[in-house]
């Protein structure tokens, strides 16, 4: 059987033009298939949007109602029971969304699901552009792609390609008027499908990658292309973050995480040769000086040696007994150890220069400050790229007029840490005790499991409130933003735990919030009656509605480099009640930096100290991309600006405020 039909397919000839009939066929059938999976993901991809659009619209207007809605129901949400909330494409019953028939036909615009605006449909320029149907409306940044000559997707044009202006002897004169369709015509979008002639392009230098990583805040947005490697590796998906650099500051000294309790002692020897000739009272030469002999430096040059001076003493070596002894002599601190080590451990001294200056009298207090961060020693993703200077930094915020430091404590190991910086330099530096949402993760990670970390959590911060080193607990809080360092669920565990650790302790809260004011709001409130002490919600960067709430709620609010980003930043900041309103740093992040909309305000503004790579670093300077106390002059200078008053109200309001 088998043999007789190999011998009939043998058999049979196919002709040249049978060939061709077939593989028109299966040309034409892939070909149909292809062009049916296009569309069909088209057609998908614009049914979800649509749905997203519906959900967005019905969570807006809810909101307006103070309505809840629980698509991504939380375990202790409680649904809203009253009167269902309608739309043209959806319905909001039990806190539920529900879409009312086709999407296609329902909801007649986009919006993005992320940021809640408009999408544009068209490119503004270039090939099937098209006008902006509303030139007043703020539309989405994740716009189509613009296809034009001599620019990218975005619309920027190469280097080396000149924007196209007006023909000599063109120009308009200055008196006279626009035409009406000029006038009422959007800016950026020319009429014609090519690029006005006035149309305004972006020069690069290199062409710019998306990066892949959508889980974490630092992906998912685009990169120049000479630096994407670099976040790939560094910060992206090696995720190089603070964590990975403590932990790896530990692995080079030897010694466990969890026993760190106080900073790497620094080599003093040379400071103290140096304060001991300064107390001998030692007088410089005034004689012609000798050639190839070094050339004292002057006061406050690069390089000059620091007025802080180095101190041993730590939480470990410290046995029970007598506190530290502060001396105040005029313009000076200076902190003697207990008097059976007097001989072998040298004092901290900290000069307070100008005390009787304007800016000593403004008395500004600095609140959030990360002093414990290795980088702070000099230490950068576990290398050593510069000598300790820790006490330089301290000095510098001396110097500006800062006359009280607040560390932060963002874990259990960084509070003990944040403790001993004050119990090493009293009188100028204070400690918060908490766990930051970020690493919220150790609790459950802890060797003897998370009651154990809050048991000694709580001993730590009772310990430090008693002796006057800690004022204030935290920073804890939520942040939805970083959620690739700690999930959602157990941020919100750890966050009520921490609350109700608070009740108990009946300090200052120190907080943090970021993208989720709902929640954050909500179990703020089912504790604030135990809370009469309030507190700071520090590094804000919420809207004016949310600062609001919280000011109704009766916490202050905390500025720096992040809540001065953008112009919508800088209109909140601005209606921030001045007795209300706390500056701060947050070094070494939270930076001004020349792209952030509040830069334009300090061209007039303070002069700080000169900042280097760290690669060459020097004694005196400061660090590119670390953020330091000294730079709250600038802070201070530009909420000056904004609120059109002098840098000395918003100072001593700070102060005024911090001291309640």
């Amino acid at each position: 059987m088998s043999s007789s039909t190999t011998a009939d397919v043998d058999s049979v000839e196919v002709t040249e033009e049978d060939a061709q009939q077939a593989i028109k066929y299966i040309l034409d059938r892939s070909m149909e298939s292809i062009l049916h999976n296009i569309l069909l993901e088209v057609h998908q991809d614009e049914k979800i949007a649509r749905m997203q659009t519906a959900v967005v619209e019905l969570e807006q207007r809810a909101e307006a109602l103070g309505k809840k809605v629980t698509v991504d129901a939380i375990e202790d949400a409680v649904a809203d029971d009253g009167e269902p909330l309608e739309t043209k494409a959806a319905i909001l019953r039990s806190g539920q969304v529900q879409l009312k028939g086709n999407p296609m036909n329902t909801v007649k615009s986009i919006r993005c699901p992320n940021c809640r605006l408009p999408r544009l449909l068209y490119p503004r320029v270039g090939f099937n552009s098209r006008p902006v149907p509303d030139v007043s409306q703020q539309y989405c940044k994740a716009e189509p792609m613009i296809i034009l000559d001599k620019h990218d997707v975005h619309g920027q044009r190469k280097k080396g390609v000149k924007a196209k202006g007006l023909p000599k002897g063109k120009n308009k004169k200055k008196n006279e008027a626009g035409s009406p369709a000029s006038e009422n015509s959007d800016p950026l979008t020319p009429s014609s499908s090519q690029p006005g002639e006035l149309f305004e392009y972006k020069e690069i230098d290199y062409p710019a990658a998306k990066c892949p990583n959508r889980d974490s805040h630092l992906g998912d947005h685009w990169k120049s292309v000479n630096i994407f490697a670099t976040h790939l590796n560094g910060s992206c998906y090696l995720k190089r973050d603070r964590q990975a650099g403590r932990e790896a500051n530990a692995r080079i000294g030897g010694t466990p995480r969890d026993s760190r309790a106080s900073s790497p002692k620094a080599a003093t020897a040379n400071g103290v040769k140096r304060k001991a000739m300064d107390e001998d009272g030692e007088k410089v030469s005034k004689k012609k000086q000798k050639m190839g002999e070094p050339k004292p430096k002057a006061k406050g040059a690069v390089g000059a040696p620091s007025k802080l001076r180095e101190s041993s003493t730590n939480v470990d070596d410290k046995s029970s007994g007598s506190p530290l002894r502060a001396e105040h002599n005029d313009d000076t601190i200076e902190v003697q150890p207990k008097v059976n080590e007097a001989a072998s451990e040298p004092s901290v001294k900290l000069k307070l220069s100008g005390l009787n200056s304007s800016t000593a009298k403004k008395k500004p207090n600095k609140v959030g400050i990360n002093l414990g961060d290795p980088v702070f020693r000099g230490i950068y993703h576990g290398r050593q790229a510069h000598q300790d200077d820790q006490k330089d930094v301290i000095q510098r915020a001396i110097d500006v007029g800062c006359t009280k430091l607040m560390i932060t404590g963002s874990s259990l190991v960084e509070s003990q840490h944040a403790v001993s910086l004050a119990e090493q330099y009293p009188g100028v530096c204070y400690a918060t005790v908490g766990v930051h949402p970020c690493s919220t993760t150790d609790f459950d990670k802890y060797p003897d499991g998370p009651d154990a970390l809050l048991k000694n959590l709580k001993a730590v911060a009772i310990q430090a409130r008693d002796s006057g080193s800690a004022v204030a607990f935290g920073e804890f809080g939520l942040d939805y933003d970083r959620l690739f360092l700690s999930p959602k669920d157990v941020q919100l565990k750890y966050f009520q735990k921490q609350l109700e650790l608070a009740v108990d302790l009946q300090m200052p809260l120190f907080l943090h919030s970021r993208a989720c004011s709902q929640d954050f709001e909500r179990l703020l409130k089912d504790k604030l009656d135990q809370l009469p002490k309030r507190g700071l919600v520090h590094s804000f960067t919420g809207t004016l509605e949310e600062m609001q709430r919280l000011l109704d709620l009766g916490f202050h609010i905390g500025v720096n480099g992040c809540s001065l980003k953008t112009e919508d930043n800088l209109a909140v900041a601005r209606e921030i009640p001045l007795d209300r309103l706390q500056i701060e740093t947050d070094g070494p992040w939270c930076e001004i930096r020349p792209s952030h909309a509040s830069s334009k305000y300090l061209h007039d503004g303070p002069a700080i100290p000169k900042a280097v790579k760290k690669e060459k670093w020097q004694p005196g300077l400061m660090v590119k991309g670390r953020n330091e106390p000294a730079t709250i002059v600038q802070v201070a200078h530009i909420v000056a600006k904004i609120k059109g008053l002098s840098v000395e109200q918003v100072s001593q309001a700070a102060w005024v405020t911090n001291e309640v």
